[in-house]
């Protein structure tokens, strides 16, 4: 995937593992506290991609950075404290946590594998395909990923494997998908718009977001997940056909709105469902904030 920022540079494959281009520009508005204005600006360095540890204390994230020897996984406290590598790789993405906090789940080189939380015993669960996003179902039991694998024309479905790489199968037509519990899953369908499905009867399905109401594509949703109690689904999406926002509705996919105005990417929920962690994707930032679940109080916690 290329990444291009409003300078015209491009942030490389290696920070990001998907094949859809994305123009991410400047905007304005929506300044709480500005932004790193004491930092050099360096259109290489982007943090993304966040993941909360289940007990709350920890956010792991991806970190590209000009140097590849820096770049990787990173882990850091809450508050945006010691930030520290965690897994050194120019290909790694898409770090979640397992509910135990035991696990890292991750794409690397097209594969999705798992570590544990200390660095230990790295485990390679897919060996087939392209595979990218796993996430982890909420009783810890299940993955689902992306997966290009038996699609005759090089298409991506999702699938779902057991905890160990095991019973591997396919359960719809789309892409990023979160598993709240081992049936029911949101998920990116047709015309990028997000739908709910229980993958344990498939034919239970119901889209909820109608941001491609013609047809006119103009919006793109991206990393659907539910809030801790599942009243409430976060994503990435394009609302007026612009810039990549946070935005949210409820389970039902009523009460949208949107809680960035300055661009925001990918993100994640706090265990307690109060807080979000966000990429503010502008090419003037590129690093980690954090805001109340309603948009309030924004607030920067990466700044190199």
């Amino acid at each position: 995937m290329r990444v291009t920022l409003s300078t015209g540079i491009c942030l490389c494959a290696i920070f990001f593992a998907t094949c859809r281009d994305v123009s991410i520009n400047n905007n304005s508005g929506d300044v709480e506290t500005p932004p790193c204005v004491d930092c050099p600006i360096d259109f290489a360095l982007i943090d993304y991609e966040p993941a909360w540890s289940p007990d709350g204390n920890t956010i792991a994230y991806i970190h590209g950075d000009t140097s590849l020897e820096k770049t990787g996984i990173y882990f850091m406290s809450s508050d945006g404290s010691n930030s520290r590598m965690f897994f050194s790789s120019t290909t790694a993405n898409s770090p979640e946590w397992s509910p135990d906090g035991k696990w890292i789940a991750f794409e690397m080189k097209a594969n999705v594998y798992k570590i544990r939380s200390d660095g230990d015993s790295l485990i390679q669960l897919t060996t087939q395909g392209r595979n990218y996003y796993p996430s982890w179902s909420r009783d810890g039991e299940n993955i689902s990923y992306d997966s290009n694998l038996l699609n005759s024309v090089g298409g991506y479905n999702i699938w779902v494997m057991g905890k160990n790489g095991d019973h591997k199968r396919m359960v719809v037509a789309g892409r990023m998908s979160n598993l709240f519990n081992s049936g029911n899953m949101l998920y990116i369908g047709f015309h990028a718009e997000i739908y709910r499905s229980d993958i344990n009867n498939g034919i239970a399905t119901k889209q909820l977001t109608f941001l491609n109401q013609t047809n006119i594509y103009t919006s793109d949703s991206r990393f659907p997940k539910y809030s801790p109690d599942g009243t409430k689904i976060a994503f990435s999406a394009q609302p007026d056909g612009g810039f990549f926002q946070i935005c949210a509705i409820d389970s039902d996919g009523s009460n949208f709105r949107q809680l960035t105005n300055t661009q925001g990417y990918s993100f994640a929920w706090s265990p307690n469902g109060d807080y979000i962690v966000y990429t503010d994707s502008r090419g003037v930032n590129g690093r980690l904030w954090m805001m109340n679940r309603d948009g309030s109080n924004k607030r920067q916690i990466t700044f190199k």
